[in-house]
């Protein structure tokens, strides 16, 4: 049995998933979803069920509570591959050990490496199918994206901006990024069309400078200023993936959906610097064929 704590926005719950489910394979065993935490997470909701994956949830009920506790207590001074609950150490990098764990295991982490589960993509690509059609103006946006050589940006605020803790974390990826990165497709790319998205879409269309074709993705508006529409963000993520390249924030969420983009020969630019605080290891959160700047 492979139990995995899930939280966090939809791109955290997405690294957490695809882990539980590389255990749960290699172990040919069953993946619980823990979802307990969300009852008290302020910014977001569980959100996988919106997606095309068989769904088991770890129930917090006294019996099951006493056996998670027991046997975190019972663990915790065995080596490494004997533990019962690990909980991932955000200073230091893909834990490759972690793979080979043969047992029941209780994960804990945000586990942003595509290492993790690479080698199984294809079955992520299919358990990540969204389980609704697009539809009205999403799927209007949809037959447009795949016109053209569509480029999807991501900026990134919400709660990077509104809250004091996130922003000492995270800080927003800057204007020269995006400028920068808008020319560097201009120069690979022909007569690109740039896509843009935002958790903040309105502060974008009167802040973010752009002077190249491009359209903003305002049909979803998934955060309201307090909370996150997860439903809506959803249908962010899907249409993001459909672009042929992409301009990603330093954020899981459009990380997820440059990763879901299945063309071989699409271009993905990140930011380079990841987080506000330099002691969190992002050394093996981007793909070697992405781009750095």
């Amino acid at each position: 049995m492979v139990i995995v704590k899930l939280l966090g926005g939809i791109g955290n719950q997405l690294f957490q998933y695809a882990l539980g489910r590389q255990l749960s394979l290699k172990n040919q065993t069953n993946l619980l979803l823990d979802i307990h935490g969300f009852r008290s997470y302020k910014w977001h909701k569980y959100s996988l069920n919106q997606f095309s994956i068989e769904e088991a949830f770890f129930s917090h009920n006294l019996i099951n509570l006493a056996y998670l506790k027991f046997n975190t207590w019972r663990s915790k001074n065995k080596p490494y591959n004997k533990r019962f609950r690990i909980t991932e150490d955000l200073l230091k990098p893909f834990d490759p050990n972690i793979l080979k764990v043969k047992k029941t295991i209780y994960l804990d982490g945000y586990w942003q490496s595509e290492k993790y589960f690479k080698d199984i993509r294809h079955i992520i690509l299919e358990d990540l199918t969204v389980k609704r059609e697009l539809s009205g103006l999403n799927k209007t946006i949809s037959d447009s994206i795949n016109s053209c050589n569509s480029v999807s940006i991501h900026i990134r605020r919400g709660n990077y901006v509104s809250s004091a803790k996130a922003n000492k974390i995270h800080g927003t990826s800057t204007p020269v990024y995006y400028a920068d990165s808008i020319s560097y497709m201009m120069s690979k790319v022909d007569n690109p069309h740039f896509f843009i998205f935002s958790d903040e879409i309105e502060w974008a269309k009167s802040n973010f400078t752009i002077n190249n074709p491009h359209t903003f993705v305002d049909t979803n508006k998934g955060f309201d200023g307090e909370n996150y529409q997860d439903e809506k963000n959803v249908d962010d993520l899907r249409l993001m993936s459909q672009c042929k390249h992409h301009i990603i924030a330093n954020s899981t969420f459009s990380w997820w959906g440059a990763w879901l983009n299945e063309n071989p020969e699409k271009l993905v630019i990140a930011p380079s610097k990841w987080f506000n605080d330099p002691a969190l290891n992002t050394n093996d959160l981007i793909p070697d064929t992405w781009i750095l700047l």
